[in-house]
């Protein structure tokens, strides 16, 4: 849910996660509110449609999700930078997230 303060588009950034050819964009949200304390953080991950992006598709993580180091803290800001590069050279870009105050 959006509330003030969120800082939803801090940062962008823009790849080819699924290999359809078309933009997959990251949302940062590094002052997203959550159990472990205010601005935990967050990323939001929107996939590229034909003419818009893919809202029904879109996916959300933090550092409560399983498979990402650490647990959600007050001030992590997770979210804080994001990059969608092919780090591990497949065709495939993956999702890189900051947390400034980690």
């Amino acid at each position: 849910m959006a509330e003030a303060g969120d800082r939803f588009g801090q940062s962008l950034a823009i790849g080819d996660a699924d290999g359809d050819g078309r933009g997959d964009l990251a949302v940062g949200v590094p002052g997203e509110d959550l159990p472990g304390g205010a601005d935990g953080g967050a990323t939001v991950f929107l996939y590229g449609g034909a003419t818009e992006l893919d809202t029904a598709r879109a996916w959300a993580i933090n550092q409560d999700t399983s498979n990402i180091p650490g647990g959600p803290e007050a001030g992590d800001r997770f979210g804080h930078a994001n990059a969608v590069l092919d780090f591990n050279a497949d065709g495939k870009a993956e999702l890189s997230v900051g947390s400034f105050g980690e």
